[in-house]
């Protein structure tokens, strides 16, 4: 009776569960929520490589032949449709040869002058110059950032610097006088500056990438923007007057298209805005994966261990037809494949892969990461780089279904 309440023995061991083995692991995570996800579309996946095989003219296993034939004519009615309403859509689009964006004022504008124009000796009877230099409070003459009194505001137009802010004082005097609208003007540069970055990024060519696939399988997926490092070529002349190659490197954004095949969302959702994450798939050869070592906040280690245990690329079912190729030991034996995920986890498991968490982790906190897995390793995690976070995929069907994504 007395043995039940003695003590173990001081050498009997001890099982001792450290924190990190009872916390999940972020791996096994993401590759469970994957599996979700490929199970979610599995459905959506047969419709579009039925479509696919109809715009390449390509029988499957369910077409029935008679005894006396070996093969019929494929009459390809779904490739003239594809290709009729992707013309139709880019036509519509890059009409004007250039990228389909417009950045126009509001009705309200704030930050900026609505209306601008030349003062007038009408505007020196409203607010005479030998006013109060400092003002009073609610005279509309507040004080800007570093000055030391209060003076007219600078507009932040050069060529428009002399204009006084607000609209002409009607009269019959002022009838002719010139005014702007210094909102319009803003909108303008904006739009000029934001054509000027998506040239850069070939944006055009990935927009029709992104409308062709929607009009063939139905839904066409775009990510960014995003930074890049772009290298700009530059010659100069040196001291002896010789031509010298000086290139330097710009942070510029970038969009890109993501293949549908690749693109695994959440499958409860029924818009992008909903999805409480976005596993995009990845197939890199060696160079790619070592080339990721030099990009930021990549774990340079664990990419090492990646490449030396070796390729480990898993064919998908469909991917043989869409290739049309049949080398499938090839793809085993030089890619590996990568999720990239974008989504939330909980506080715990952040802190468990080492990211520093401002507030203290409990079960109902959740943070937004963008992590990269290859071969059950965590090769990035950092929180989410968009203030206010999001999900950088912008998903086009080409028919609305307000139930699906």
């Amino acid at each position: 009776m007395e043995d039940r309440f003695l003590e173990p023995a001081d050498d009997q061991p001890v099982d001792v569960v450290s924190p990190d083995d009872q916390m999940p692991n972020l791996a096994e995570h993401i590759n469970k929520k994957f599996e979700d996800a490929e199970n979610g579309r599995y459905a959506y996946e047969q419709r579009w490589l039925q479509a696919y095989k109809n715009f390449r003219g390509i029988y499957d296993s369910t077409t029935q032949y008679r005894d006396t034939e070996r093969s019929k004519v494929f009459i390809k009615i779904t490739k003239t449709k594809v290709l009729a309403a992707y013309g139709q859509i880019v036509d519509i689009l890059f009409a004007n040869k250039k990228f389909p964006i417009v950045v126009e004022s509001t009705p309200v504008p704030e930050g900026v002058a609505e209306f601008a124009h030349q003062k007038t000796p009408l505007d020196d009877l409203i607010n005479p110059p030998d006013a109060d230099p400092y003002g009073f409070e609610g005279d509309g003459r507040d004080l800007l950032p570093g000055a030391t009194r209060a003076e007219e505001p600078k507009h932040f137009l050069g060529a428009y610097s002399g204009l006084k802010d607000g609209p002409v004082v009607k009269g019959p005097a002022l009838a002719g006088e010139p005014q702007i609208s210094p909102a319009q003007k803003s909108a303008l540069m904006c739009e000029k500056h934001i054509h000027d970055q998506l040239i850069d990024t070939n944006a055009v060519t990935t927009i029709r990438k992104a409308i062709f696939e929607s009009a063939l399988l139905g839904t066409g997926v775009i990510k960014g923007p995003l930074n890049m490092y772009k290298r700009i070529h530059q010659w100069e002349r040196d001291e002896n007057g010789e031509r010298t190659y000086q290139p330097y490197e710009k942070i510029v954004p970038r969009i890109e298209h993501v293949s549908i095949w690749d693109f695994y969302p959440d499958p409860s959702a029924t818009d992008i805005e909903d999805a409480e994450f976005v596993i995009q798939r990845h197939r890199m050869n060696r160079q790619q994966i070592r080339g990721l070592i030099t990009m930021p906040h990549f774990r340079s280690d664990t990419i090492r261990e990646v490449l030396a245990k070796g390729p480990n690329y898993t064919d998908k079912y469909f991917e043989d037809t869409i290739r049309e190729d049949e080398t499938e030991a090839y793809y085993k034996e030089n890619r590996f494949e990568v999720l990239e995920y974008w989504g939330v986890i909980d506080s715990h498991m952040a802190q468990s892969v080492g990211m520093e968490i401002d507030q203290q982790p409990d079960e109902l906190t959740q943070i937004q990461i963008n992590a990269w897995v290859c071969g059950g390793e965590v090769i990035r995690c950092v929180a989410n780089p968009f203030t206010p976070s999001r999900i950088p995929f912008f998903v086009t069907p080409y028919e609305i279904n307000p139930y699906q994504l």
